[in-house]
């Protein structure tokens, strides 16, 4: 009898200590709900609300003010060319701001988020500043590229989808408020040679100035892109990629490229191949580096023989995980 009740003294203590413990760990929250104090519950929860309320009312106050410099810079941009406006696009200053945001960012709202929103304003200032179109050419990705484009800008603008390069490329030379987006080319692409159409590059001509999207997912690097052609400037941003086009009887090998380049103090990579109106081969050269027209390693290159095209470039892309 006496043995029975110690063991049963036993198994109350023990199932007492784990009482304690658990209340121990319970949260201040479940705390709450447990001892039916709900209204302490609602209290807090309304207090969070109001403050997410209040930070959407400044987040609002601080996009109209926005808003308001962008007309700013838009009537001094008009003042100094004499009402003249062209496409008011700084591709690189806009990847220069994806940049130091994706630095300072942390938490637990994805970057793609605040990449997507800063993308959507930086497409709507523009349209304030100068007006502003898009238009697409997808060939045979189609698809994967409309869905891309609206991922890109969301609302803010619709793209106008082409079913040629061609009729794209014309349709640029009549607009220049026109950024038009062609499939990134490729070694293993097929019929994606639209680039061997961009003239030389001279003032206000159109040129590459940007690869979209500007966020790569290492997890994706598979995935489609775009080169955006527009008649805006191509600007060094600090980490930047050149294209130049190669004219030769025959197509370039790769280590004969790389030889090439070597020779002329230059880094770079075969992008793609296509054919040039005439029996020319065309060669398109992703370049390491903002490089100017005027680039002494350039020079040297055309003075080897090669007649060398400026097609413009674009700020290298943000890798995240």
């Amino acid at each position: 009898m006496g043995f029975a009740l110690l063991f049963a003294l036993c198994v109350a203590i023990v199932c007492l200590w784990e009482m304690v413990g658990l209340w121990a760990e319970t949260s201040p929250v479940e705390t709450q709900m447990n001892t039916g104090n709900l209204d302490d519950l609602a209290l807090s929860l309304d207090d969070l609300r109001h403050q997410i309320d209040t930070l959407d009312d400044e987040i609002h106050q601080r996009l109209m003010r926005r808003t308001e410099i962008v007309h700013r810079v838009a009537g001094l941009k008009a003042h100094a060319t004499g009402g003249e406006r062209g496409l008011a696009m700084r591709m690189a200053r806009e990847a220069m701001i994806m940049r130091r945001l994706a630095a300072r960012h942390e938490g637990a709202l994805p970057v793609q988020v605040i990449f997507h929103l800063w993308r959507t304003l930086f497409a709507a200032s523009i349209i304030i500043e100068s007006g502003f179109s898009v238009g697409i050419y997808g060939g045979g990705a189609m698809p994967q590229m409309r869905d891309l484009a609206y991922r890109i800008y969301g609302g803010a603008i619709t793209p106008v989808f082409y079913d040629s390069a061609g009729a794209l490329m014309e349709a640029l030379t009549q607009d220049s408020h026109m950024m038009a987006l062609f499939p990134s080319p490729d070694l293993r692409a097929e019929n994606n040679d639209w680039w061997c159409h961009l003239a030389d590059v001279e003032e206000n001509s159109p040129r590459v100035v940007a690869r979209l999207p500007f966020l790569v997912r290492k997890s994706l690097s598979g995935e489609p892109s775009f080169l955006a052609v527009a008649r805006a400037l191509y600007e060094p941003s600090g980490e930047d990629t050149t294209l130049i086009r190669i004219a030769t009887p025959k197509p370039i090998k790769t280590q004969e490229s790389e030889a090439l380049f070597e020779s002329c103090e230059l880094a770079g990579r075969l992008m793609a191949q296509g054919v040039l109106s005439g029996s020319n081969n065309a060669n398109l050269v992703a370049l390491d580096g903002f490089i100017p027209q005027d680039d002494k390693r350039l020079l040297a290159l055309g003075r080897q023989g090669k007649k060398l095209s400026w097609l413009g470039g674009f700020p290298n892309p943000v890798i995240v995980p």
